[in-house]
């Protein structure tokens, strides 16, 4: 099954792809993980259901261990 996993970093929100899909992400960009439009000032439930909207039948979820407290606020 192919997945997105979405982590806060300071530049923002960046998205790791995991499963089939990830092969033409790495083949395109020389990596797995690429940053998203969303600056890190965005909520994390409105980056997920951005995500989520664009890539409809990829499980979206986010990579908590790397994110903060408070992620969701805006």
């Amino acid at each position: 099954m192919n997945k997105i996993l979405v982590s806060l970093t300071r530049d923002g929100w960046v998205c790791r792809f995991v499963g089939p899909h990830a092969a033409s992400i790495v083949e395109l960009f020389g990596t797995d993980t690429i940053p998203s439009a969303y600056t890190a000032r965005c909520s994390g439930s409105d980056v997920l259901a951005g995500i989520r909207a664009l890539n409809p039948g990829v499980e979206v979820e986010c990579e908590s261990a790397l994110v903060p407290a408070g992620w969701d606020r805006v």
